[in-house]
């Protein structure tokens, strides 16, 4: 189907889509064949960057997903306004920040370019 964002299943297996691509290995639980339950890890890819993951699955149907976004690169900051640059994606992100006292920091991201 053209044009479509709904996912779909490969023949090697992986699930693809207008979101990326993941290839899902399960750590612990039950015997490879049987269904999802158990714990799982995942190298994902989001916008250039590896996004490794912990998918948990338990029998009743609930889930724990934990998602480390490891990334580096150069920020700047000053008179309110930041900016950083990934060095793993080349994206650069940048926005608003007041610090409204010495243990807090607000911000706003205003955007996201190449």
């Amino acid at each position: 189907m053209s044009g479509s964002t709904s996912p779909a299943v490969a023949a090697d297996g992986a699930i693809t889509g207008a979101a990326g691509t993941a290839d899902w290995t399960r750590a612990q639980g039950l015997a490879a064949g049987s269904d999802l339950t158990g714990e799982w890890t995942t190298g994902g890819v989001v916008e250039g960057i590896p996004v490794p993951s912990t998918p948990s699955v338990r029998p009743n149907g609930t889930y724990t997903f934990v998602v480390e976004t490891p990334d580096r690169g150069t920020m700047t900051a000053r008179n309110g306004v930041w900016e950083w640059t990934s060095s793993l994606s080349g994206k650069t992100t940048a926005g608003t920040y007041r610090l409204p006292d010495s243990r807090t920091l607000s911000s706003r991201t205003v955007r996201h370019r190449s």
